[in-house]
């Protein structure tokens, strides 16, 4: 005796999975958003003289993930992270900008995680 089963939605399930873990592979848009919360603090707590520094921080976001750093000056990790040697004590202006968007951020993926999922359909 042969039984068989008949799966009904399962192309459809195949296909809309398929679109969910693409638009998971590729998060260009949610990184990019994500650094720029990050970028906006750190430009806030940045040490000040001349504004350089502050307007020296970029966001550079990609499919799998995002860079949030100054471009062009050079004293920027000195800033960051001081110079013990030179009596030079760090800001963490960079640091802060993460710690302070933890939250946000983490629900900036979780909500594009969520809409990946909600477009799954079928059986």
């Amino acid at each position: 005796m042969t039984n068989s089963v008949k799966v009904r939605g399962a192309d459809e399930v195949a296909r809309t999975l398929r679109a969910a873990a693409d638009d998971l592979r590729n998060l260009d848009a949610v990184n990019r958003e994500a650094g720029a919360l990050v970028a906006r603090t750190a430009q806030r707590g940045a040490p000040r003289r001349t504004g350089r520094l502050a307007s020296s921080i970029r966001v550079t976001p990609g499919p799998d993930r995002v860079a949030v750093a100054t471009v062009g000056v050079v004293y920027a990790g000195v800033q960051e992270g001081g110079w013990a040697r030179r009596g030079i004590r760090g800001r963490h202006y960079m640091r802060t900008g993460l710690q302070a968007n933890q939250d946000a951020i983490l629900a900036l993926y979780e909500r594009a995680a969520a809409a990946a999922a909600d477009q799954v359909r079928g059986a």
